[in-house]
């Protein structure tokens, strides 16, 4: 793993470059700025073992940046770049390490980009060779609704914008702009399956425009129940569910406008689900109760072909999704804030069990919010780059970006947020 071009990347003093414009409460300080110039940050994770950073830019380049405190880490920063990718880098995620052992699946990342590739990393390999383990492809997949290509056209790539990776460590899904998702086995980086919508009049089974979120049920890392499902959200204003066995989605919440890959969560504790919309909607953000009756009622159904599920004929729960009383309401919302002004949401976050973390812009804000009373506790506003604070672990994009909230049990953790 080599280090980066410094030029890259600089750290700032807070003073610097008109930062004053932000509006922080008075129980967030601002210690430090990092700066990446003109490229935005599209996407931050944290490893596995909480060591590093992992930041997705908009030029395909990603930094590994280290956890230490930031005036110590002046140049322990390193980058994974691919041969000729230049476009962003929208989703990623450190591998989870198979069945809790630390030998696998150690060090790996799944990345995916815009110019339609999914890369899987191993970033502690000493060469640049070692470290790109595997490149996969994805050409677009035409729908229904698509106008006819041209006879001479090339085949167009899918921008991919959402991955996710199975608590279990064996399998990943994708998701991006040609409402298609895609399953794939870990160890032989080969596609399963392709999971989409049947794209009939009769009943909504898989989304119909570009999937903009992918999240595997976090209950997967503990229960055989769980771990082939996984949640999706994107521009068709629903909240899917699937199972990776499954050619379509299980059942259907309607209502949340879901356009960054960071807008969607499962808490494992309470089985709830929390959204926001990219649109001034009255709220900001939406919680859900994951509904088990279903999961259970389906796999009373299925019958296993295979590695595959199917439903057989007559005797199918999908139909009754469309029915009203599955048109279900959130069991919470949290309203927008007239102080604040109204915000449009690409981040909906469980900060561990006391806090909530959204991510808006227009205001370009980022709030804490208790779950208990359901009230703001901390806030950031009109913030134009990148800060490391203190208090919980989060971080945030504003333009085509992406929040995601870590809380690291470290003596005196802290935020990094981020804005294009």
């Amino acid at each position: 793993m080599s280090k980066t071009d410094n030029r890259l990347m600089t750290f700032l003093k807070p003073s610097d470059k008109n930062l004053d414009i932000a509006k922080f409460s008075e129980n967030i300080t601002n210690q430090n700025v990092l700066d990446f110039g003109n490229v935005n940050a599209m996407v931050v994770k944290i490893s596995n073992d909480n060591k590093y950073w992992i930041i997705g830019l908009s030029n395909g380049t990603i930094v590994l940046l280290s956890t230490e405190e930031s005036e110590k880490q002046t140049n322990n920063f390193y980058t994974l770049n691919a041969d000729g990718e230049t476009l962003p880098c929208s989703d990623l995620q450190p591998i989870p390490e198979l069945n809790g052992r630390i030998q696998d699946n150690c060090h790996l990342i799944l990345a995916v980009y815009v110019s339609g590739h999914a890369r899987l990393w191993h970033y502690t390999g000493a060469m640049k060779s070692s470290r790109l383990l595997a490149t996969i492809t994805e050409e677009r997949i035409s729908n229904p609704s698509d106008a006819p290509l041209r006879t001479n056209a090339e085949n167009m790539m899918n921008q991919i914008l959402s991955c996710s990776c199975s608590y279990d460590g064996k399998r990943f899904v994708t998701g991006g702009v040609d409402c298609h998702l895609r399953v794939y086995d870990m160890k032989s980086r080969k596609r399963l399956r392709i999971c989409s919508s049947s794209f009939t009049k009769e009943k909504m089974d898989g989304h119909v425009m570009r999937i903009c979120a992918v999240k595997y049920h976090p209950r997967g890392a503990v229960y055989e129940d769980y771990v082939h499902i996984f949640i999706t959200g994107g521009w068709d204003d629903t909240i899917q569910i699937w199972d990776d066995r499954y050619l379509h989605s299980l059942w259907i919440y309607y209502g949340p406008h879901i356009c960054g890959s960071d807008a969607l969560e499962i808490e494992s504790e309470s089985n709830h689900i929390l959204s926001c919309s990219w649109r001034r909607d009255k709220s900001i953000l939406q919680v859900w109760k994951f509904n088990e009756e279903l999961m259970i009622e389906f796999y009373n159904s299925a019958e296993h072909q295979g590695d595959q599920l199917s439903i057989p004929s007559g005797r199918e729960i999908i139909n009754k999704q469309t029915g009203a009383l599955y048109y279900c309401k959130p069991v919470a919302e949290i309203p927008q804030d007239t102080y604040d002004g109204p915000s449009k949401g690409y981040v909906a976050k469980w900060l561990g069990p006391y806090y909530i973390a959204f991510g808006g812009s227009d205001a370009n804000i980022l709030k804490l919010i208790s779950r208990f009373t359901l009230n703001s506790v901390s806030a950031i506003f009109k913030v134009p780059c990148i800060f490391i604070g203190s208090s919980s672990i989060f971080t945030w994009m504003s333009y085509m970006q992406s929040l995601s909230c870590y809380l690291l049990s470290e003596p005196n953790p802290c935020i990094l947020y981020s804005a294009g």
